[in-house]
């Protein structure tokens, strides 16, 4: 059946030349992008260095060792920081609530509606493992940008139109087929054209068509070496004009995607070759693969073929209104071909930019592998050669030989129960190597203490047991201050996440209007209990508002036995303050502060199944069970239970036996 775009892949109608002037700008724009960062971004630069030092090092770049077969260590001091400085950060920011949601004005009703609601699809979609991706990214390249973009699926609906049908060219009327029937215009993918102008030849039909719908968010994490800001040396985010990204897409993917109106002009982009071996712009990650132990696929069909692309969200003035507006435009460096023009969605680009160490002149942040614990790791790396080499020569100390001495290694090899033939007993003796000195070990133990310093992390926030005698109290105090060194990276890591609350909002609501869906269980109970009525299902209508996510998290929010302690000491001191203060007795009593009590308690215990404890509470007591013989109860001789003897010596109570009963 025919299928019509739901979208022109150029919003903007450029003309021939302004289409070339576009081309040319874009080109130069992205070599300049590149060739400004080459030694940052260029094999075995800044950035494969840095992810070199995360892993250990490389020790096939050592050609230089003392003799064959020496130590070629690296360091795990990178590897222990980041890793430690990539958990701390995880488990401060995906607490429970992820953003504390405050809505301004009427909307402020149904802030915890969002707040619950960006909870549930954070675990649905997966966010906690796509962020951590780009901390990762951002610690050893200094920069993470996640993308996060709309995930398009593609649904079949009917429609009516009026379809054009074709004139003949002498008689300027309708065309009739040998069929009897009108002969319909189509485009070059058996597409109906519709009528445009009122007198034009067209018939009414009804038509099946491929509509893009949003199906909610999607996350991608894209490294620097294919992410460029422009201008590189902005200092700020009112001095960008655009983000450039490459990527490579299968030549099948970019056909189907075209054939649906995605896109136009991919016949140029040439035949089944792969593009990834060779990057247009000389920078690929085909040798940063390698380092890994990757290879890249032999790309010879249109089912594997990959092209390389550029996705560019610029603000320009396309359309020569006298105003920048944010575009997206898909371009192909390779053969200066463009895919795409249209207009960025959400009035702002879904790049999420993070940097945990900022840079006062620059966006691109600062390398915590490489910056801050670089020269760190050379030197511990230099060290524990010297320690290992020392150590081997000691352990096996070389052998004295007097020329002219009968013995043979190679023949009869030094050992255990070997029997070496000499002349004289000075003949053959082993060289006194002296132990590894005590400066080396002194060394080491001030790298690792200097990384300390430097990364903010001492022994124990790296779940390591300190070796000084320190007491209980230095080592808490010492904690202490390294969380507030680690909380100023939470909160400039935290920027970037309220600003990922906007955007999901947005894609949300877009998906909503078109596919609502039901509530999830433990939401429409918790939301209950609150008095507030959801509905059947979720819609656009929730979301819509003005609202402002706060991320939550902070490093005393990842020590849950710090805050079970803490909210002890809380209520006994509210306990106690309630006995002397009437009007706090009575709050203490009402519903909500008891389920927001039990719901903290639920969540610093680790309580497994929080909504049976904190949902269904109303804050009235339980109905006692009906009584035998009471108002809606049998009697007892009617159920034919009999009415047990009181125990001996209650007050008030008879223990004679009951006669009626019996």
């Amino acid at each position: 059946m025919p299928r019509k775009s739901q979208k022109d892949p150029f919003e903007v109608k450029l003309s021939e030349e302004k289409q070339a002037e576009l081309v040319t700008f874009l080109a130069r724009e992205i070599d300049y992008a590149i060739t400004a960062r080459m030694s940052i971004v260029g094999d075995d630069g800044f950035i494969d260095d840095a992810h070199s030092k995360y892993r250990g090092g490389d020790g096939s770049l050592t050609k230089d060792t003392p003799w064959p077969g020496a130590s070629n260590l690296g360091s795990w001091i990178v590897t222990e920081s980041v890793d430690a400085m990539r958990a701390r950060i995880m488990a401060t920011i995906f607490t429970d609530p992820i953003w504390v949601v405050e809505g301004f004005g009427a909307d402020a009703v149904k802030a915890p509606i969002v707040e619950e609601f960006h909870q549930w699809k954070a675990d649905e979609t997966k966010l906690p493992q796509a962020l951590g991706r780009a901390i990762h990214n951002a610690l050893i390249e200094g920069t993470g940008v996640l993308e996060v973009s709309d995930r398009v699926v593609l649904r079949k609906t009917l429609r009516k139109i009026r379809a054009l049908i074709q004139k003949d060219a002498t008689t300027g009327l309708a065309s009739i087929g040998n069929d009897g029937q009108p002969v319909m215009v189509r485009d070059k993918f058996n597409n109906l054209v519709e009528a445009e102008g009122p007198d034009d030849p067209s018939a009414t039909m009804i038509v099946s068509e491929i509509k893009r719908a949003s199906a909610g968010p999607s996350y991608r994490v894209v490294g620097l070496k294919d992410f460029y800001i422009l201008p590189g040396h902005a200092s700020d985010s009112e001095d960008v004009w655009g983000y450039a990204k490459r990527l490579w897409r299968r030549l099948s993917e970019l056909k189907c995607r075209e054939r649906d109106g995605y896109y136009k002009n991919v016949d140029e982009l040439g035949g089944a070759n792969g593009e990834r071996m060779t990057p247009s712009a000389g920078v690929g990650d085909v040798s940063a693969k390698a380092a890994d132990g990757q290879d890249i696929a032999p790309q010879q069909e249109d089912e594997t073929a990959e092209k390389e692309i550029w996705e560019l969200t610029l603000l320009l003035d396309l359309d020569d209104d006298g105003y920048d507006e944010w575009y997206i435009i898909t371009y192909s460096h390779t053969h200066r071909k463009i895919l795409r023009v249209q207009f960025e969605n959400y009035d702002t680009p879904s790049y999420i930019i993070l940097t945990p160490f900022p840079r006062p002149d620059s966006l691109y942040g600062f390398s915590y592998a490489k910056d801050k614990l670089g020269s760190l790791y050379d030197e511990h790396t230099a060290l524990r050669n010297m320690f290992t080499d020392r150590m081997a020569l000691k352990n096996g100390q070389p052998m004295l030989q007097v020329e002219g001495s009968p013995w043979n290694p190679a023949e009869r090899p030094f050992g255990p129960n070997e029997v070496i033939p000499v002349r004289d007993i000075s003949e053959i003796k082993q060289l006194e190597v002296a132990d590894v000195p005590n400066s080396v070990l002194m060394a080491m133990k001030e790298v690792v203490s200097a990384k300390e310093r430097l990364s903010g992390m001492n022994d124990t926030t790296t779940g390591q047991l300190a070796d000084a005698n320190r007491t209980l109290g230095e080592v808490r105090l010492v904690t202490q201050q390294s969380w507030i060194r680690i909380d100023e990276v939470v909160k400039n890591l935290q920027q970037g996440i309220e600003d990922l609350f906007h955007i999901l909002n947005t894609i949300w609501k877009n998906k909503l209007a078109d596919s609502p869906e039901p509530w999830p269980g433990d939401m429409l109970v918790s939301m209950e209990n609150r008095s507030i009525n959801l509905g059947d299902r979720v819609t656009a209508d929730v979301l819509e508002g003005a609202f402002r996510g706060k991320p939550r998290g902070s490093v005393e929010a990842s020590d849950f036995s710090q805050m079970r302690a803490d909210m002890v000491q809380l209520i006994t001191a509210i306990t106690q303050l309630s006995q002397g203060v009437p009007a706090l007795q009575a709050q203490l009593n009402n519903p909500q502060t008891i389920r927001s009590i039990l719901t903290q308690l639920a969540r610093v215990y680790r309580w497994p199944d929080r909504a049976n404890l904190v949902g269904n509470f109303t804050g009235l007591p339980p109905q006692p069970p009906p009584m035998p013989g009471g108002p809606g109860g049998p009697s007892p001789l009617q159920s034919g239970i009999r009415r047990p003897a009181p125990p001996a010596g209650v007050p008030g109570v008879s223990n004679k036996p009951n006669v009626a009963a019996a």
